[in-house]
């Protein structure tokens, strides 16, 4: 039956080419597509229920075939849980032997490793804490832990107690550092102050610093000849070399009234000051 509609429609699929090619004729054309349709249901339909026959079939023996299946595996599963209670049974038994005393001493040691110094010699380390799992002239590694080694002596580690270590003595030479600057660049910045006479020409008489008043410039006699004008414009450009002198070397340590400045005749009557502002103020008006 199925090859008849099979063979149905492939005749009827040659009926439409031939209906719209060679010889054309709607009628015979319409006809022939109704055909097609018809016989490609028919065979569709036939294929599915011999499908489900197979189907069906196939299910009996998968049936047959898992009951046996399902006996054989579990015949294996009690035969693997046997097993497994012997080997478990085994290893409590190895698990409850008390470690050796080396193991002991070793672990207990490892566990002290926060107490490891920098500055610490190699073989004080090893000493101390005992050997180590691998070691070069640079490491020392105990577990996962690692010790850094400079020259044979500690510098450092891979874990929080020696990076504490190594965090506050970098600190501490940074403190140290900075205290060396600031201590030199006071020196320096006194030095250039006390040039300031001969590099101006005497236009600034003398240049001192005090740690009560801050700097004092006392201008020559013949700038008092100026006019006010001329005065004023110089007595400002003494300010300002001051100021600029106490920038360059900022910062100075903290007790320093280098940004004070005062500028005065050989009288000691002050001709400009700092104001509270940090500004040029003129007092010879």
């Amino acid at each position: 039956m199925d090859n008849f509609f099979t063979l149905l429609l492939i005749l009827a699929l040659i009926s439409i080419w031939y209906f719209i090619r060679k010889k054309p004729n709607k009628k015979y054309k319409n006809v022939s597509i109704i055909v097609a349709i018809i016989s490609f249901f028919v065979v569709g339909l036939i294929n599915q229920s011999n499908g489900d026959d197979k189907a069906s079939s196939k299910g009996i023996k998968t049936e047959k075939t898992s009951s046996k299946n399902s006996k054989q595996s579990s015949d294996k599963k009690r035969e693997s849980s046997s097993k497994k209670k012997s080997s478990n049974k085994q290893k409590e038994s190895s698990s409850k032997k008390k470690p050796s005393n080396k193991q002991k001493e070793s672990s207990s040691k490892n566990k002290n490793l926060d107490e490891v110094k920098l500055g610490m010699t190699k073989d004080e380390v090893i000493k101390k804490f005992g050997k180590p799992s691998y070691q070069t002239s640079r490491n020392l590694l105990y577990g996962k832990k690692n010790i850094y080694l400079v020259d044979g002596k500690v510098t450092g580690g891979n874990y929080d107690a020696l990076q504490k270590q190594v965090d506050k003595k970098n600190t501490k030479k940074k403190k140290e550092a900075k205290k060396d600057r600031i201590k030199n660049d006071k020196k320096k910045y006194l030095a250039a102050l006390y040039a300031l006479p001969e590099q101006t020409d005497y236009v600034i008489q003398d240049a001192q610093y005090s740690e009560q008043t801050g700097v004092t410039f006392v201008v020559s006699d013949d700038a008092l000849s100026l006019t006010p004008a001329e005065l004023k414009s110089a007595v400002h450009k003494i300010w300002n070399i001051g100021q600029n002198l106490s920038n360059k070397y900022s910062p100075l340590p903290g007790d320093m009234k280098s940004t004070y400045i005062t500028v005065e005749d050989s009288s000691g009557n002050d001709l400009a000051v700092t104001s509270m502002w940090g500004s040029f103020k003129y007092k010879a008006n």
